[in-house]
């Protein structure tokens, strides 16, 4: 993700997208990870509605364990 890492909840669709793709994950794989659905990745990515705090929260710690 560029610049400096977003804050709970304050994840654009952009940077939510790049995090997944850091971690070499499909969008499906991704929604098995953090227990959402794909339906709510996908329309994450696409900017239909805000991430979810605990989405956000999900993938900092997965990206922080992995060290990106």
């Amino acid at each position: 993700m560029s610049g400096a890492k977003p804050k709970v909840g304050d994840m654009t669709q952009e940077q939510f997208k790049v995090a997944r793709q850091m971690l070499g994950l499909t969008q499906e794989q991704l929604a098995y990870e953090i227990g959402a659905s794909l339906a709510s990745v996908r329309n994450w990515e696409q900017g239909r509605c805000k991430v979810n705090r605990v989405a956000v929260k999900q993938i900092q710690k997965m990206l922080d364990s992995r060290g990106k």
